[in-house]
């Protein structure tokens, strides 16, 4: 891989996460791993897991809120439907 096509898949990895939310500061802290002439892959791996979970724990909170929306409107039709027969 030439140097033009690893700084343009630099940017399309940042954008990706910056898309997805990811912290600056956390970006950043990636980031700067990069840069480093050590081989940081680990510490990367790290802050990229460590970002997953916290998206991860966003999607079960967001999974409660729709479940129990569900049930709401499972107890609204049934609601409705006493109110029919009666």
């Amino acid at each position: 891989m030439n140097d033009s096509e690893e700084k343009e898949q630099r940017i399309e990895e940042i954008r990706f996460l910056k898309q997805g939310g990811m912290d600056q500061n956390l970006l950043e802290r990636y980031l700067r791993l990069q840069n480093e002439e050590s081989d940081t892959r680990e510490e990367q791996i790290y802050l990229l897991r460590k970002y997953r979970f916290e998206i991860l724990d966003e999607i079960h909170t967001k999974q409660q809120y729709l479940d129990r929306l569900d049930f709401l409107i499972h107890e609204m039709k049934n609601k409705k439907s006493e109110r029919k027969i009666v």
